[in-house]
């Protein structure tokens, strides 16, 4: 039937997401998914169109064209995606129309749009709802030290939308959706509303919760059509978009246990740090890997979750080499969409690992606000370089430990040029050299260190000298002021 599809180097059945547990394999029977080669990529649509015409296709979706000159701008190999929706439906002619594509030479892969599943279904501020897991990963003081976020910083939630809240509007923006192209932002399932919250709910505004970022900007990219069916063509579309709006943070609490290329393909396309739920199976996901948090591209951060006890929570997948992180996952408390609750605002509690994710994903924005120069590779360096040991993740996540948020900005701080600033007043500077020169020959053992080797920043604060320890052994010597000299430019 497809016989001259030359041009085409993948083509699939159109698998969807699902908010229900999906059985494994299972997809949509009306359409199939179709990747061209990078030759024909950046074709014009009628070139492409005419591909397909008169080959038994109902329908031929087409990337926009204005993203084609984007991604052609940008000079990097680009699988164009088509969704060709079949004339007569059917589970057995969605496979066969994937397997016989799948045999052509420029074909990249061809496979159905899987299901997938939304997988689940004090701190300091006048916020009143108790937060256990803000607690958990030490948010209080990584606030008081590095601040509550910023509005520069991006977040995108690939999700169910995010509905209007009390306790999110002012920190989203317009976002993006596949069905209506409208950035709505209605959640008539309440999954996207919930992981929003624990992102970048509004903090310190006396009312709900405090999102891990208190104030951040959460971009809804909404991959449901409204009736509970998202799927991997909406998901990779969302994700792409991301890419093209240079969103530096993405949260994709979803997944299933069908690999495929289309999801792949997008997420490894993707240049900013994609922080994914590990699936709530209690799976090994080592043997068994759950999609998209088991693909193993470097901007990945996989996250499992843990309880208020700090035990890998009973339904939580993990994985010694698939799953890198612990987070609160257990009986979170979060925003709960206005949308199913005939427009008033509330909150509810849940559990899984698409709750667990969103908290790093906090934990990352909060980065990018004190360090707006961190790369991705930084970023996901720091989160899981600094993982607080815990012991019923010991050998069931790469890192043997959960999330920290202190601890993971104490160590982007280290990586940082600012951290030369010592005194805090936004410029390496004489005053800085100067501090590293006073202090030489101090070390942490000395009993003097808190009383004398402290400084004030530019409020008034207290910054301690070991912060001056910028090579970080121990000693405050002349490597430090070698170290500090040497980006004294900065």
């Amino acid at each position: 039937m497809l016989e001259r599809l030359d041009c085409v180097r993948f083509a699939e059945p159109a698998y969807l997401l699902s908010w229900a547990e999906p059985e494994k394999d299972d997809f949509a029977q009306d359409c199939v998914l179709v990747g061209l080669t990078n030759e024909y990529s950046f074709a014009d649509a009628e070139t492409v169109q005419s591909l397909f015409a008169g080959m038994g296709f109902a329908e031929v979706n087409d990337m926009p064209l204005s993203w084609i000159e984007q991604f052609k701008a940008r000079g990097k190999e680009f699988n164009r995606l088509l969704k060709l929706t079949l004339d007569k439906p059917s589970k057995d002619s969605v496979l066969a129309e994937a397997a016989r594509l799948g045999k052509l030479e420029y074909v990249c892969y061809a496979e159905p749009n899987y299901y997938l599943s939304f997988e689940d279904l004090y701190i300091g501020t006048n916020d009143p709802v108790h937060q256990w897991g803000l607690v958990n990963i030490n948010i209080k003081d990584a606030w008081f030290k590095y601040g509550k976020g910023s509005s520069s910083v991006k977040v995108g939630i690939v999700d169910s939308g995010i509905s209007q809240h009390d306790d999110l509007d002012s920190n989203v923006t317009s976002g993006w959706d596949v069905v209506f192209y409208n950035g709505t932002q209605d959640d008539s399932v309440g999954h996207g509303t919930f992981v929003a919250g624990i992102t970048g709910a509004v903090g310190n505004n006396g009312i709900g919760i405090s999102g891990v970022a208190q104030t951040v900007t959460l971009v809804p990219y909404q991959i449901d059509d409204g009736y509970g069916n998202p799927d991997i063509y909406a998901a990779a579309l969302c994700i792409y978009h991301a890419e093209l709006e240079f969103t530096p943070i993405i949260n994709l609490s979803f997944g299933g246990y069908t690999s495929n290329s289309t999801l792949s393909s997008a997420v490894s396309y993707y240049q900013g740090l994609a922080v994914c739920a590990a699936g709530n199976e209690a799976n090994n996901n080592n043997a068994d890997p759950f999609y998209p948090a088991s693909y193993g591209y470097p901007q990945i951060i996989s996250v499992a979750s843990i309880d208020s006890s700090n035990n890998l929570s009973g339904f939580s997948n993990y994985g010694s080499s698939t799953v890198h992180i612990g987070a609160p996952g257990s009986s979170v408390v979060s925003t709960a969409s206005s949308y199913i609750n005939n427009g008033n605002s509330f909150y509810t509690t849940d559990s899984g690992t698409s709750f667990a994710a969103p908290h790093v994903a906090g934990v990352a924005a909060l980065m990018l606000g004190r360090f707006p120069n961190a790369t991705t590779e930084e970023i996901k360096e720091a989160i899981l370089n600094s993982a607080a040991y815990t012991p019923s993740l010991d050998g069931m996540v790469t890192t043997d430990g959960r999330l920290d948020a202190l601890a993971a900005m104490n160590y982007m701080y280290r990586l940082m040029p600012d951290k030369y600033d010592l005194n805090k007043d936004v410029k390496v500077d004489s005053l800085d050299l100067g501090i590293v020169l006073l202090y030489t020959g101090f070390k942490d053992t000395d009993p003097e260190w808190d009383t004398y080797v402290k400084v004030y920043d530019i409020y008034g604060d207290p910054v301690y000298a070991y912060m001056a320890d910028v090579n970080g052994d121990g000693v405050v010597d002349m490597l430090d002021l070698i170290d500090v000299s040497i980006n004294y430019t900065r």
